[in-house]
Parts: C-alpha cells; sequence; structure tokens
C-alpha cells in the first residue's frame, strides 16, 4: 500500500511540474513577443525623432542625468553617440566636454535647460551658449 501511495504522490507531482513548466513557457513566449513589439516601437521612434529637422533630447529622470537624443543633436553639440551627459561650466572655466553657460563673460554656470524641463518647469526662448572642448562658443535659443 505505501508503495502505491508513493506512486500516487509522484504521479500528481510531475503533473503540477509539467502544469508549472507549461505556465513558464506561457510566460516566457509572452516575454518575448513583449520585446520584439517594443524593439519595433523604439526602431520606429528612433527614425522618427532622426528625421525631426531639429535637435531632440529626451530625459528619462528628473535630474536629466540619462538623455536620448536624435543624430541631429549629437552632430550639432559635437558629441558621439556613448556621451549622455552634459554639464555646466565648472568654476575653473575649463572643461574637456561641451558645457553650457549662461553667462560667459560672468563665468556663472548655467542650469541646463533639459533637467530644468525634465523638473517640471516650463522653458520658453531660454538663452544659453554652448562651449565646446575647442573653445567655440555657439548661441542656442531653446
Amino acid at each position: 500500500m505505501a508503495f502505491a501511495n508513493t506512486l500516487s504522490q509522484l504521479s500528481y507531482s510531475n503533473f503540477k511540474l509539467a502544469q508549472l513548466l507549461s505556465e513558464r513557457d506561457l510566460l516566457v513566449n509572452a516575454l518575448k513577443e513583449s520585446e520584439k513589439r517594443e524593439r519595433a516601437r523604439l526602431e520606429e521612434l528612433t527614425a522618427v525623432l532622426d528625421a525631426v529637422p531639429a535637435a531632440v533630447l529626451l530625459a528619462h529622470d528628473p535630474k536629466a542625468l540619462c538623455i536620448t537624443e536624435n543624430k541631429l543633436s549629437y552632430e550639432l553639440f559635437h558629441i558621439s553617440n556613448d556621451v549622455h551627459e552634459f554639464k555646466s561650466v565648472p568654476e575653473s572655466g575649463e572643461t574637456e566636454e561641451v558645457s553650457f553657460s549662461k553667462n560667459i563673460a560672468d563665468n556663472q554656470s548655467a542650469q541646463i535647460p533639459l533637467s530644468m524641463a525634465a523638473t517640471g518647469i516650463e522653458v520658453h526662448d531660454y538663452e544659453f551658449d554652448m562651449v565646446y572642448p575647442h573653445g567655440e562658443l555657439r548661441p542656442f535659443v531653446g
């Protein structure tokens, strides 16, 4: 009798395991479909952003530490595709990367318009200078 009971329990355990594996396979397939759908949406959004005849920067967090840019912004701001961080001009005035300044003459640090917008502040007609590593300075309105 003990053998039949053990066999019954083992059979039930195998049945439950098969159910769990089937559910897992359904979830894995749903996840793969979701990833495929989201990749297609990303490619579509990238194509739209790159077709826009303006520099587009999207902040993914309130401090604008993670930024997605379109191709024109890479060219305009002289940044490579792997750089996603802008900064204000440091107190020394020297920088290794593209930086923003509200008023270079007074050496006042600027708050990056994108980080202002990312925190919910509406930004209209914001004038700032873009300072490039080789010393070039370009005025912008954004």
